[in-house]
Order: C-alpha cells, then structure tokens, then sequence
C-alpha cells in the first residue's frame, strides 16, 4: 500500500539530509574511542532515529564534521533514568516530554564537555 503525501511527518529530512548526515555520524563515530567499536545494530537507536526526528546537532569547523550530538525531549521518568545511568530510549521516548536531555555527543577532536556547553547555550539562547 502506497503513504498518501499527507501521510508523512512533515519534518522527516530528505534521503539526501538523512543519508549525508548519517554518513559523517558513522566518520565520527570510527574515530571516537567511546564508539568506534559499537555493532552496527546500534546505529538504528543512536543515529537514524535521532537523525529522522531532527534531534541532532552536527558541529563542523571548515567544512568538516568535527562532532555530533543527539538529545531527547523526555517526561521525568525517562529523564531521570538517563541520568542515573541508563541506557537506549524506545522510539516513543524521544519526544516523551518536555526535559531536554543528552544521549549522546560523539567528538573525536574535541572534549565532549566543550560540545556539550555549545549545544546548551544554543538552547539557551534559543528559549531567551
């Protein structure tokens, strides 16, 4: 059964977004110690997923990727399991609330904290 155009979600990047933005995900992800020898298997929860649902930030210096961060917008519950520890979100979970959280920040050339602090100030810029 072929979607009716109303049918897709509005803000689902093109193939062309998708696959270019996934591709340096992955370039990243080979360099960074933390990622470099995850299964392929999580690249459906910790890259694609995010990437569908535009909850990713790419960072770039000159033209090339240098880091690559994904958050959710979850309810407490979902919140304060990230922060005690836990791991892998439902696609459900994602967008479960208002709590904007980090899941991820994939930086093989710079420290994760640094890629971090850019991405909550442009949130905090974002909401002034």
């Amino acid at each position: 059964m072929k979607a009716r155009e109303d049918d897709v979600p509005v803000d689902v990047p093109d193939a062309r977004t998708f696959g270019s933005t996934l591709g340096n995900a992955v370039w990243l992800m080979s360099l960074d110690n933390a990622f470099r020898d995850l299964p392929l298997s999580c690249l459906e929860a910790r890259v694609s997923t995010p990437i569908l649902l535009r909850h990713f930030k790419l960072y770039s210096k000159e033209g090339q990727p240098v880091a690559f961060l994904t958050w959710a917008s979850v309810s407490d519950y979902v919140r304060d399991r990230i922060e005690a520890g836990g791991q892998g979100l439902s696609l459900d979970e994602w967008r479960s609330g208002q709590n904007i959280v980090v899941v991820d920040v994939v930086s093989p050339f710079n420290p994760r904290n640094v890629i971090e602090e850019k991405f909550w100030q442009g949130v905090k810029s974002s909401q002034e």
